[in-house]
């Protein structure tokens, strides 16, 4: 137990962590990621710290489940503990700001039973349904192709989406 929390064992990182909000769904995610997609579990992270600046105030967050392919992440996801539609843009925008440099070229949301899967460059559903999710060969893919950049003239209004979205989930203990 975390403190009176009940607490369940998460199937990436074989930590405790407390049973609230989004993560069942997030283990019913990457447990599908694993056994369908035959993603490693090494190449998926958990909770990645996602920070940033918006009228000098620093904002911390965190990217539900992250992909890489040697090193590079290729797919970032938001896990919903509800609907998924309302996740969309916040998963586009947590591509879009995740990685200083570049755009994180794939987002998903999914609540475990359902999923989206997004474009991040263009913002554009590329799929629906789990089965939509990418499997390792096709995101061993994606990570070969250039990158692109987000102008900055659209960061400040990227990072002001993605705080709005974040704030909403204050209420969820973050492990």
């Amino acid at each position: 137990m975390i403190g009176t929390m009940d607490t369940l064992v998460d199937y990436i990182t074989g930590l405790p962590v407390a049973d609230m909000g989004a993560v069942a769904n997030r283990q019913q995610v990457a447990r599908y990621l694993v056994t369908t997609g035959q993603i490693p579990k090494s190449a998926i992270s958990v909770a990645d710290p996602l920070t940033f600046e918006v009228d000098g105030v620093r904002h911390a967050s965190y990217v539900d489940l992250a992909v890489r392919v040697d090193g590079r992440c290729v797919l970032v996801l938001k896990v919903a503990a509800g609907s998924i539609g309302s996740g969309e843009r916040e998963a586009i925008a947590m591509a879009r700001l995740a990685d200083a440099d570049q755009i994180i070229p794939l987002a998903a949301v999914s609540d475990g039973r359902d999923a989206v899967v997004l474009d991040a460059v263009s913002g554009r559903r590329i799929g629906e349904g789990l089965g939509a999710l990418p499997d390792w060969a096709a995101l061993t893919a994606v990570a070969d192709q250039p990158r692109q950049t987000l102008p900055i003239d659209r960061l400040r209004r990227e990072r002001l989406v993605y705080r709005t979205y974040a704030a909403a989930n204050v209420h969820i203990l973050r492990s």
